[in-house]
């Protein structure tokens, strides 16, 4: 069953979050600030995908995200933002941000057991590269630096084609573009790799 982490200042987000999760097989914990979130991370309490209100007092969503994305159990968990319809957001943060979505509150939690379900069959590549940057560079990384890099670019290549096939099915609901792109790239990778 897997787990989300909530993270949301507002007690209504939590219960609207818990009646539309009600339902699906997806566990549900709530935090109501980006403390309570880190001390059940830094417990050792698993999870499998979060959502943060970017907006919080205290530490807000921008701030535990980085905290999130330095803890070794949360790096490379699936992770999107949400944030009020009337919420002022800098389109180039959420751009750049390590992040697999964003939402908009609460026009878009009516979705959130497909959109968590989405996130977590997205690939969090860019965490998880960063991890293993230190070892690549370091003295067990010799010789293996080309097929790092080769098997890096396609992965992020392949991660940002998954999320943007994803990005169409939950518009379209159609998945033939991604099987096609998924036969095209497989075999490409079978022949370069083999």
């Amino acid at each position: 069953m897997p787990r989300l982490l909530l993270v949301d200042d507002n007690p209504s987000i939590h219960r609207i979050a818990e009646t539309l999760l009600a339902a699906s097989d997806i566990q549900l914990v709530s935090c109501g600030s980006g403390a309570e979130a880190m001390t059940l991370i830094e417990r050792g309490d698993p999870f499998d995908v979060a959502l943060l209100d970017t907006s919080m007092a205290g530490m807000d969503g921008w701030a535990l995200l980085e905290r999130i994305r330095d803890h070794a159990a949360t790096a490379r968990i699936p992770v999107a933002m949400m944030a009020g319809v009337l919420d002022l957001v800098d389109p180039e943060k959420v751009k750049n941000a390590p992040i697999q979505g964003f939402l908009k509150k609460p026009i878009e939690l009516r979705e959130l057991g497909d959109r968590v379900k989405a996130l977590l069959a997205t690939p969090v590549i860019l965490a998880a590269a960063l991890l293993k940057l230190p070892e690549l560079f370091g003295p067990l990384g010799n010789g293996i630096r080309g097929q790092c890099l080769v098997g890096a670019i396609a992965a992020g290549v392949a991660g940002y084609f998954s999320v943007k096939f994803l990005v169409r099915w939950f518009e379209t609901k159609t998945l033939w573009p991604f099987a096609v792109y998924c036969l095209i790239v497989g075999g490409a990778c079978a022949i370069y790799f083999s």
